[in-house]
């Protein structure tokens, strides 16, 4: 398993957000270069970066995310807003080692399925659970698809995931939790790839 570090972008601040609330972010950094320099010197190889203003639709961290992608020496991640091959496009042009979808993950699998085979091993899928259902938009919706169906078909598109979950108080969730890792650390790597990637926030 690959432990990938991550900063979470909002206003072109560093922040952490506790279930998609934006109105109470905790901002750490004012300077995200400094935190991604951090993470390199620190040993790190590999960076997941996260456009919180996209992922809900609003603005964007452009400028912010394409001068962490200007360094040498870490494999950048960059997710958030992603729901178009357009920005695929673009971020790949742009030097992102791998773009990361979720929303389009949930409502447009078949895009996703799409940017995957053009991209093979750099377009990956996101799939953030709250309450049995997956969060899109930043976590400020979910949508009422089927985790199991959902999670099996983008393993069988041979698409890497990537996963966080909410876990509340039911017990199925902690269930949902278990198995959740259980695919994605144990899947077979001759056929969906060589390891599961999970993010961690600084």
């Amino acid at each position: 398993m690959l432990i990938i570090p991550a900063i979470d972008l909002l206003g072109g601040r560093c922040v952490r957000l506790v279930q998609g609330d934006y109105q109470n972010p905790t901002v750490y950094s004012d300077d995200p270069n400094e935190v991604a320099a951090e993470f390199a010197n620190a040993g790190s190889e590999h960076l997941h970066v996260v456009d919180l203003d996209a992922a809900r639709g609003g603005a964007d961290n452009k400028p912010v995310i394409a001068s962490i992608l200007r360094r040498k020496d870490l494999k950048v991640q960059v997710a958030g807003g992603i729901r178009s091959s357009e920005a695929v496009d673009f971020w790949l042009g742009a030097g992102a080692h791998a773009v990361v979808m979720g929303t389009a993950a949930v409502r447009d699998p078949l895009l996703l399925e799409r940017c995957a085979r053009l991209h093979p091993g750099r377009v990956l899928a996101a799939l953030d659970l709250r309450d049995d259902k997956p969060a899109v938009t930043g976590w400020t919706n979910t949508e009422p698809v089927m985790i199991g169906a959902l999670l099996g078909s983008l393993i069988v598109a041979g698409v890497e995931v990537l996963g966080s979950y909410y876990l509340g108080s039911a017990w199925k969730e902690v269930i949902y939790f278990v198995l959740f890792i259980a695919v994605l650390v144990f899947r077979p790597a001759g056929l969906f790839g060589q390891r599961g990637s999970e993010t961690l926030g600084a």
